[in-house]
């Protein structure tokens, strides 16, 4: 009985989305998709470029393009979406 209540339990976790993958990392913020839109920021941050829970990081400072150009060794269609995290240097 338990081991049905704790499996319909899980099941209900992932029924719901609790463990969808997301298109930007936690603790980013979705800016622009993958075709060339701007992505406005200022300082120097960490961001992403991905899409359903996989991502590649890059370093920027101020506003830049969300191309899939500017970060090292990605693959992503225009359907992945770039994202800014926190600040790494004061801005």
């Amino acid at each position: 009985m338990m081991r049905t209540i704790i499996a319909g339990a899980v099941a209900g976790l992932f029924a719901t989305g609790a463990y969808a993958a997301t298109d930007y990392p936690s603790g980013y913020t979705k800016c622009a998709q993958n075709t060339g839109a701007t992505c406005s920021m200022s300082g120097t941050h960490s961001v992403a470029l991905g899409k359903s829970g996989s991502f590649v990081y890059a370093t920027k400072t101020g506003s830049f393009a969300c191309i899939g150009s500017a970060f090292p060794s990605n693959s992503y269609s225009e359907s992945a979406w770039c994202s800014v995290g926190g600040s790494s240097t004061p801005t």
